[in-house]
C-alpha cells in the first residue's frame, strides 16, 4: 500500500513540475513519456526475443497507467515461465525478472517430444538427449507430480529412472537405469518404495531384475 502511494505522489509531483515548466502553446501537445526499454532477466537470447514480440505493443503505452493484467496475460501462457516479478523504472523502463521452470521428465504425445516442466506444462521440444526419465501412458500430468512427489520423498533416487509407465487403473511400474522394473500398487506407494530401496542395496538380491509389490502383503522378485 505505502508502494503504491509513493508512486502516485512521483506522479503528482512530475505532472506538477511538468506543468508548471511548460507554456501554453506546449501544454497542448504534452504528453507523458512511452515505455522504451522492457528488461528481461532469467531467459537466454532466443527466449528473450520471442518473448519482446509478445510485448512489443507495450511501447506504445506510458508506465505510469500500465495495466500489468496485459502483461501477466502473456506471461502465464508461456510454459517455459515457473514465476516472474514485474517491476516499473520510472519513467519508462520495465523490467521483469523470470524463473524458468525445471524440467522433471520427457513424454512423446503423437510424433512430439514434451518436457514436463515442474510447473505442470508441456513444453515442445527437439532435444531429447537430456538425462530425463521418460514418461509413458496416458497420464495426466498431476498425476505424474504426484508420483514424482512420492518419490522425492522416499530414499529412492528419482535420477536412478529410466522411465515411468501410467496404467489405467491408476499405478505406475518403475524402470531403473540398471534393467530392474519395480511394479508398483496404487497405494502405499513410498512405503513400497523404501522397501524396495531397502531390497536394492542389500546383498541377498543381487542380481534382481523384477519387484513385483502390487499383492497385498507380498512380493515377487525375479533374478
Amino acid at each position: 500500500m505505502q508502494r503504491q502511494v509513493s508512486k502516485k505522489i512521483f506522479l503528482y509531483l512530475f505532472l506538477f513540475i511538468s506543468l508548471t515548466t511548460l507554456s501554453n502553446k506546449n501544454l497542448i501537445n504534452f504528453h507523458l513519456p512511452n515505455i522504451n526499454q522492457i528488461d528481461i532477466y532469467g531467459f537466454d537470447q532466443s527466449e528473450n526475443n520471442e518473448l519482446y514480440k509478445n510485448l512489443e505493443f507495450l511501447k506504445s503505452e506510458n508506465l505510469f497507467f500500465l495495466n500489468k493484467k496485459k502483461i501477466t496475460k502473456i506471461l502465464n501462457s508461456n510454459n517455459l515461465i515457473e514465476n516472474y516479478h514485474i517491476s516499473k523504472k520510472f519513467p519508462s523502463k520495465l523490467i521483469l525478472k523470470i524463473n524458468k521452470t525445471n524440467y522433471l521428465a520427457i513424454t512423446k504425445i503423437g510424433e512430439k517430444f514434451y518436457f514436463i516442466g515442474s510447473n505442470k506444462k508441456l513444453i515442445k521440444t527437439h532435444n531429447v538427449d537430456l538425462k530425463l526419465p521418460e514418461i509413458f501412458g496416458n497420464f495426466e500430468i498431476k498425476e505424474f507430480i504426484r508420483i514424482k512427489k512420492l518419490i522425492d520423498e522416499t530414499k529412492f533416487g528419482y535420477d536412478d529412472i529410466k522411465f515411468l509407465y501410467f496404467f489405467p487403473s491408476g499405478r505406475w511400474d518403475i524402470h531403473t537405469n540398471s534393467g530392474i522394473v519395480i511394479k508398483l500398487p496404487k497405494t502405499k506407494v513410498k512405503e513400497k518404495l523404501n522397501l524396495a530401496h531397502s531390497l536394492l542395496i542389500g546383498d541377498r538380491f543381487e542380481d534382481l531384475t523384477l519387484i513385483d509389490m502390487r499383492q497385498k502383503n507380498q512380493i515377487v522378485v525375479n533374478e
